[in-house]
């Protein structure tokens, strides 16, 4: 209303709708110097209004007024109804507007899960094991709790202990980033969030549940986790230890694909916590969190290759046994203060590792028959057999050892102003230093079966140690136009300085030296360097950074339509200084270049946000690695010679992305197409030229064209039956890799085509959940000069998810694995595994109690292959043993008193 009490505007508020999820409302006055009232009205909340004053508006297009607390009522209002009978199904999905809404309460998972499985299994949700979430193709940038940041930039810790039973809603939206909701205005594109909507009863007071678990194969679990809530603070802690190695649940899409089963025999000891104070008059917003890990793992891996040469291929078995003891902690402190736009980010990380391995190989000129293992006990066996002697070229064991750690402290800070005609200035500081120290022991052993060659044992011990830092300065000026266009003009400068220093001390070399692990005496200490193999390096690297974008956001939420624009270019001079040194030798290398980098970020939602086209398009162009410029050569390992080019170019990515999804039907239809091409330029390629007599590989890098490659994808999905309880689910995929690379100074290329079919049949009754599950991957590699590799992967079957009678819930899944197609015939397997989950609730839902079981049939291994230009690798590793747990879950929760 305007000073005599006009009405000049109206405006309501969506929950959950809006580029800003209904935190930021709007209303439109003329564009002069004036005094305005504005009353703001809710059926539940007292009105309540404010006087402002806007000043000349200049070039602003927006004016942010401070916040408006409302007062509740509190009223009881008593309805008579007479007798009804409700019949409802939750649907899993549903668009409030621009925001894609999960219904958690709508799935059947067994009530020990955590928020992890619940992520699994939307349809359209793909979970990364880092942790990272792709929502029907789309990256999301950061989870929220609340609307709140929880441990932001590490999903695994929400994923892995919040109870999926505290889950209201999943919302996936776009959100002005911090900076631009300080700022009233985008003044950066947009976050991809999805937020985790906690059920009424867990948003203030306290919550928690710890686990415990005992099982077979000396199998153990625990953990716990605690959250406070108020409406302007959180406090959380987490604990979890297990040597289960694995986070799925039986009952899932069983999936339990061979890149992704548990690995390994681990035991993981992890700990945090945080604190988020957000003051409620909007003055600062502070969270602090810190979180402990140590790890313990002992491991296993079997690897088969066969390299392409021009001469006749090679094929290379090998073993390693691995053992490790890790430990690291992270410290992450964020303050922002609104009111004078600043923000700063502290980080402090520490690691160390205790590590062992054990590996040994061998190459033959010839296709063994036989697995791995067999094969190489029959190699390293006292005494070989004559066939073996005829084909094999060498072997080689290494045993290491290694001790280090690493530091590293990092400090941003982020300023904003927005200057009185509506343009802003953003300043951006960064630094950071880091200071790592290794100790590495080597005991290796070379074997030739050709006797001109001389078989070679070193006792290996170096010393590495170095430092650095980054520092990093930038200021932008945003200017907005009346029309909706954002222009930002930045300038940056970037420096790098790192130092390295390694020593290589060969105490092979001393005959009096015994194997304790302990230098010989002072005297003999520089008389066993190998200094030839010992690089000190010095390299400085200086930016010079030219940044332009222009991006414009329009929201319509009467239509139902969003646009977004993005183009950017960044113009960067790249100034590289080394000093490098081996022994005697030193090189001075230098390199300068112009790198260019545009991009360009299109999306466009319509037809009430049922259609959405994006579009991406960006250039990467990287300077060369300077070491590899050094005219030097490393000759620490026998079988491997380095070698330097000092003509090496910048790289440059080409990589464009087009994608379409859409709404329709009145079956809840989904349908996306994607398609992505990335073109390589330029890229690093190393030359390997091997010596046939010795088995040993020379590598010199060099530039090298012709490297592409094409994905695309089909996603559908749809509800089979009116009332929503038959669902389908579908995934087709096709890849397409045309590597080159080089060999024996030729170009080597191999064109890979890859086939991947994912269906998904669900049906759901009120108290059961029952999935027909299957899947295809199909490969087909074709080199030149060499036989095509055809590999093919499937797999077929079920998942139930049930109410049995005395309040049992069964979780169970059951699938069979089949590979085909790989070389080594042992890993040609059909392998058919069973997972199982019986839960009984009591207490009044306070107390769970499990009896799992993985791997029934004790049927699971990991297995994958890869091809390249230069070789086919097949792998296996250790996996998780059989086993059965028992557990027992607690949770709580209080409620504070309503006043």
């Amino acid at each position: 209303m305007d000073s005599t009490g006009n009405v000049i505007d109206t405006t309501r508020t969506i929950p959950g709708a809006g580029d800003h999820n209904g935190q930021i409302w709007s209303i439109l006055v003329p564009r002069k110097k004036n005094k305005f009232r504005i009353s703001v009205q809710h059926p539940d909340y007292e009105t309540k209004e404010m006087e402002v004053e806007m000043g000349n508006p200049a070039r602003l297009n927006s004016y942010t007024f401070p916040e408006m607390l409302l007062k509740r009522i509190f009223a009881e209002k008593e309805t008579e109804l007479g007798e009804v009978t409700v019949r409802a199904t939750r649907v899993k999905l549903c668009y409030k507007g621009d925001t894609l809404e999960v219904d958690a309460r709508a799935f059947r998972l067994s009530e020990g899960s955590m928020l992890e499985s619940l992520v699994r299994n939307i349809p359209g949700a793909e979970l990364k094991d880092n942790g990272d979430i792709y929502m029907n193709g789309k990256k999301v940038d950061y989870l929220t709790l609340n609307g709140k940041d929880f441990f932001k930039g590490n999903n695994r810790v929400m994923l892995d202990n919040l109870p999926y039973y505290t889950v209201d809603k999943l919302q996936f939206f776009h959100q002005s980033s911090e900076r631009s909701l300080m700022a009233g205005k985008d003044v950066e594109r947009q976050d991809y969030i999805m937020n985790v909507k906690l059920k009424q009863e867990y948003n203030t007071g306290y919550l928690g549940n710890v686990e415990a678990g005992i099982g077979t194969h000396e199998r153990w679990l625990g953990r716990g986790f605690a959250l406070r809530f108020t409406d302007n603070s959180r406090l959380s802690l987490f604990g979890n230890a297990n040597n289960v190695n694995d986070k799925r649940k039986p009952g899932g899409n069983g999936a339990w694909e061979n890149m992704s089963s548990p690995e390994g025999n681990a035991k993981t000891y992890h700990v945090g916590g945080e604190l988020l104070v957000d003051d409620k008059k909007g003055l600062y917003k502070e969270v602090l969190n810190a979180t402990f890990l140590w790890n313990r793992d002992k491991g296993e891996q079997r690897l088969t290759s066969q390299q392409f040469l021009q001469q006749g291929d090679l094929f290379r078995y090998g073993n390693e046994l691995t053992h490790e003891r890790n430990f690291s902690f992270h410290v992450n402190n964020h303050l922002a203060l609104k009111r004078i736009g600043a923000i700063s980010d502290t980080r402090i990380e520490y690691s160390d590792v205790n590590n062992w391995s054990l590996s040994r190989n061998a190459l033959f000129a010839q296709q063994m028959k036989g697995g791995t293992k067999e094969i190489l006990d029959s190699v390293f066996s006292a005494v070989e057999s004559s066939q073996i002697q005829d084909i094999l070229v060498n072997r080689v064991k290494d045993d290491n050892a290694n001790v280090g750690n690493k530091w590293m402290v990092e400090q941003k800070m982020d300023y904003h102003k927005t200057l009185p005609w509506g343009d802003d200035l953003m300043l951006y500081a960064s630094g950071q230093w880091s200071k790592y120290k290794n100790d590495r022991n080597s005991l290796y052993s070379l074997h030739y079966t050709n006797e001109d060659m001389q078989d070679d044992v070193q006792n290996r011990y170096k010393q590495e140690q170095g430092c650095s830092y980054h520092f990093n300065a930038k200021a932008t000026y945003a200017i907005h136009f009346l029309t909706g266009w954002h222009l930002n003009i930045s300038y940056a400068h970037h420096q790098q300085h790192s130092h390295d220093d390694n020593n290589l001390y060969r105490l092979d070399w001393d005959e009096n030296y015994c194997q304790n692990g302990i230098l010989p005496s002072q005297t003999d200490y520089f008389r066993l360097r190998d200094d030839r193999n010992s690089p000190h390096n010095r390299l400085t690297i200086s930016e010079e950074h030219v940044i332009g974008s222009l991006h414009r956001h329009d929201y319509d939420s009467k239509r139902g339509r969003y646009f977004s624009l993005t183009a950017l270019i960044d113009a960067n001079y790249a100034v590289q200084k080394g000093t490098y040194s081996r022994g005697a030798q030193i090189a001075k290398p230098t390199d300068r270049h112009w790198l260019v980098n545009p991009s360009v970020d299109m999306e466009y939602e319509t037809r009430n946000w049922r259609d959405a086209y994006q579009f991406h398009y960006d250039t990467k162009m990287r300077s060369p690695n300077l070491e590899q410029m050094t005219d030097m050569e490393d000759t620490s390992n026998p079988l491997v010679l380095q070698k330097g080019n000092p003509n090496l170019r910048p790289s440059q990515i080409h990589n464009g992305t087009l994608s379409f999804r859409s709404r329709f039907g009145t079956h809840g239809q989904f349908v996306m197409l994607r398609t992505n091409i990335s073109v390589k330029a330029n890229l690093v390629a190393m030359n390997t030229i091997y010596n046939s007599v010795s088995g040993a590989y020379t590598y010199i890098p060099v530039n090298i064209n012709g490297n592409w490659s094409s994905n695309n994808s089909i996603d559908f999905r749809r509800a089979l039956t009116t009332n929503r309880k038959t669902n389908l689910e579908t995934r087709t995929t096709y890849d397409y890799i045309h590597g080159v690379d080089m060999k024996d100074n030729q170009k080597s290329t191999v064109a890979q085509h890859i086939v991947r079919q994912n269906i998904k049949l669900d049906y759901k009754s009120h108290s059961s959940v029952f999935s027909l599950l299957g899947g295809l991957s199909w490969r087909e590699a074709q080199t030149n000069g060499n036989d095509n590799i055809h590999n093919v992967d499937f797999n077929y079957g079920a998942s139930i998810q049930a109410d049995l009678p005395f309040k049992i819930r069964l979780s169970t899944d059951i699938k069979m694995y089949s590979r085909r197609g790989y070389a080594d015939r042992s890993l040609c397997t059909n392998n058919l595994l069973w997972n199982a989950q019986l839960d009984y609730s009591t207490c009044k839902g306070h107390i769970l109690i499990s009896a799992k079981a993985f791997d029934i049939l004790r049927q699971i291994s990991t297995t994958y292959s890869t091809v390249n230009s230069q070789a086919r690798m097949e792998t296996w590793r250790l996996s998780l043993p059989s086993y059965f747990m028992l557990c027992i879950q607690y949770k709580f929760n209080k409620n504070p008193k309503r006043k």
